[in-house]
């Protein structure tokens, strides 16, 4: 087992001492050995967790959080490896990121899973993150779950973001592969602060997965959209409860949900639960949901131009998952959710 969280664009990285902050010489050199000084961090997030920062690097926190991003870090691609353990123990891992007012920060977490089909035990991967986001600033995110031959692995992610006046938060989640796959997300919204949460469950074959989102208003001004997808196949089952709560200060909101999903055989399972909770009175919110099959009249038609009945299928799936990225502001993390729905599909 490889559990741990690496930088693709890391400038350098070391254990710390507390209080102390890496300078730019420790951070020059670092590149250079950049392949050994990874073995200190892969340890590090194990036991304990990772602190990012859009401003500046941080580090030697009394709860020996570890370095991970540097000055020049507008990008940050994490990856997290789950294996066979020892034994079910929860194994947590903790995130947080803290963005300046007027900063940007694109984050990009990928979740690799693999594990011997039938294993016995079923450990639980927990990825915790806590973010907060500075007047005006802008987060993107994107939390994408892959794995083969993984059915006694379950994975948790739960994030937790707090948004400031006029900030921004964009996320994007895909879904997929074998075994368990929980993604919770709560937002609480500013004044005149934004969010968008999308993403889409790919399943198949025995795949469990949910997808928990929560936005709470608490402050006049504030938009928030949700949007997500679902396919399901063989026996797959999956499930969405998304919530939106408007707080009494919260007026001139505007706030909206939508939950789609299809049923590829009679055999698999969606549900869904969208909520609206709304204690101001000048606001225009909705939500809505709907399950169902493919479009027997779409399918037939691109059968009758030619069209091979795999292919029909596959181009029919891939426009209604595609959905879920409508709203987003930040075309990097769409086009990464776009190219996981084709390599889902074999397109």
């Amino acid at each position: 087992m490889i559990p741990a969280a690496i930088s693709k664009n890391l400038a350098g990285c070391r254990r710390p001492e507390h209080g102390e902050r890496m300078d730019e010489g420790i951070a020059a050199a670092a590149k250079v050995r950049r392949a050994a000084l990874l073995q200190p961090l892969m340890r590090a997030v194990f036991t304990d967790g990772v602190l990012c920062s859009g401003e500046e690097i941080i580090s030697g926190n009394p709860d020996n959080s570890y370095v991970l991003s540097s000055a020049v870090a507008p990008r940050v691609e994490l990856a997290f490896f789950y294996g066979q353990a020892a034994d079910s123990a929860d194994i947590t891992t903790k995130l947080r990121v803290s963005l300046a007012p007027g900063s940007h920060m694109t984050l990009i977490e990928r979740h690799f899973s693999a594990a011997e089909t039938g294993a016995e035990s079923s450990p639980s991967f927990v990825v915790e993150t806590s973010a907060d986001i500075g007047e005006g600033a802008e987060l993107a995110h994107a939390k994408i779950f892959s794995g083969v031959g993984a059915a006694a692995v379950s994975r948790v992610s739960r994030t937790s973001v707090k948004a400031a006046r006029g900030a921004r938060y964009e996320s994007l989640a895909l879904l997929r592969g074998e075994g368990t796959t929980r993604n919770e997300t709560e937002v609480t919204i500013g004044e005149a602060a934004e969010c968008f949460l999308g993403g889409a469950m790919l399943l198949r074959g025995e795949d469990r997965a949910g997808t928990v989102a929560q936005v709470l208003h608490t402050a006049p001004q504030g938009k928030s959209r949700q949007n997500y997808r679902s396919v399901a196949a063989n026996r797959a089952r999956g499930f969405f409860q998304g919530k939106i709560v408007v707080g009494e200060n919260a007026q001139k909101t505007e706030a909206h949900q939508l939950c789609r999903a299809l049923l590829l055989s009679h055999q698999a399972a969606m549900e869904a639960c969208p909520e609206l909770e709304i204690y101001a009175g000048d606001v225009k919110c909705g939500h809505g949901c709907a399950i169902g099959n493919l479009d027997g009249e779409a399918l037939f038609y691109l059968r009758s131009r030619g069209v091979e009945e795999p292919q029909a299928r596959a181009m029919l799936i891939e426009a209604f998952v595609n959905e879920c990225t409508e709203g987003t502001e930040n075309r990097e993390i769409a086009a990464i959710i776009g190219e996981e729905i084709r390599e889902w599909l074999n397109v």
